[in-house]
């Protein structure tokens, strides 16, 4: 199928500006959403153009489960001043659970805390029921028995290290992944997509500066991508964002379950964790919105659409210069056309979720050899 760009263009557009409206920035997308593995030998000449100009690219994937599987890490901030975002996720997060109901999901919550040594610090899952060992909430629970339990436990103790180190704990997490004999074992899927949502009022180790190779996002990235190559990973994050004064000044407010007014003043602009969910397609929230409901809702939602999106081994081109991009989607097992797509830049994002089964896309990309010495 051939995609007029223009009509991309204005999916795109319209599609930021949608976001912007609830005040959270979406990003775009910087991994594949399915197991694929790009064509190490493409041919040239592909599509038309000046020859040499352009090469064929093949990239494949598989979709093998008609009940997509999402892994969701909650790095909650902690330290003393978070009483009140503490409340607005544990009122709120039923919007973004609600968001999820027709996959396989699961849900579990770790702290910014990696000083301390103790049950809910350096990257180890809070249990959500100490007496059962439950360790994370998932599709296997009801939306009403997930949302309770999820609403007690996200309401913790505020006692955790004042340099909140979210990323690095999340490497912990993820490294922890892997010990049989951590709580953590075997909680992320290698066949899940992972969404990972951050909440604070401070950035990586409090403001931000002398980070440490363990708390930047590019090696939080790299090492996901180093622990499972073909995973979906976004990052989300509700913080003060970059410049906005008005909520880093502000003292935030709010009356609890039991009528207690909670207060908390901001630490700083969480520029670390708005930087990784840049990189990786997630959204950015604002930690001083009094109802978290549209941003925990419109997270959810892109946790969903990522599991539909694609994400090719370059940029597809229009060879022919009938301003058509040149890509064509096939299901090898059926020999069928995909048609209901779209694509910006080098991200392909399918309508629906597609049948079980392998799928080719074939798409022509610039020859950097050839186009560099034109």
């Amino acid at each position: 199928m051939k995609i007029k760009q223009k009509y991309i263009n204005i999916l795109y557009l319209s599609a930021m500006a949608h976001y912007a409206l609830f005040g959270f920035q979406n990003c775009s997308n910087q991994f594949s959403n399915m197991q694929f593995k790009p064509n190490s030998d493409p041919q040239s000449g592909f599509g038309g153009g000046t020859q040499g100009t352009y090469i064929e690219k093949v990239d494949a994937f598989s979709v093998k489960s008609s009940i997509p599987k999402i892994d969701v890490l909650v790095v909650m901030d902690n330290s003393g001043s978070m009483n009140y975002e503490m409340l607005k996720m544990s009122q709120r997060f039923n919007a973004f659970l609600q968001q999820l109901n027709t996959t396989d999901w699961r849900v579990g919550i770790i702290t910014t805390d990696v000083v301390n040594n103790t049950f809910n610090s350096r990257g180890r899952l809070i249990p959500f029921d100490t007496n059962a060992k439950k360790y994370f909430i998932s599709s296997n629970d009801s939306i009403t028995t997930a949302n309770d339990l999820f609403s007690k436990t996200i309401q913790m103790s505020t006692g955790g290290s004042g340099l909140e180190q979210g990323i690095n704990a999340s490497y912990l997490a993820i490294k922890n992944n892997f010990d049989p004999l951590s709580v953590n074992y075997q909680f992320i899927r290698p066949d899940a997509a992972l969404s990972i949502l951050y909440v604070s009022d401070a950035d990586e180790r409090s403001d931000g500066l002398n980070l440490a190779l363990e708390n930047t996002s590019e090696n939080l990235i790299q090492y996901i991508k180093q622990k499972f190559p073909t995973k979906t990973f976004n990052a989300h994050s509700i913080v003060v964002k970059e410049n906005d004064l008005t909520c880093l000044q502000s003292t935030l407010t709010a009356v609890d379950s039991s009528n207690k007014v909670i207060s908390a003043v901001n630490e700083s602009f969480g520029l670390e964790y708005a930087k990784l969910s840049q990189l990786t397609g997630g959204l950015v929230g604002d930690v001083c919105q009094d109802d978290y409901t549209v941003q925990l809702s419109f997270m959810g939602q892109k946790t969903i659409d990522q599991i539909k999106e694609f994400k090719l081994s370059c940029n597809p081109q229009d060879t022919n210069n009938d301003g058509q991009i040149d890509i064509f989607i096939t299901n090898k097992n059926t020999g069928t056309n995909i048609n209901q797509f779209t694509v910006s830049n080098n991200v392909v994002s399918f309508n629906e979720m597609l049948p079980i089964g392998d799928y080719e896309i074939r798409s022509s990309c610039l020859n950097e050899v050839i186009a560099n010495n034109l």
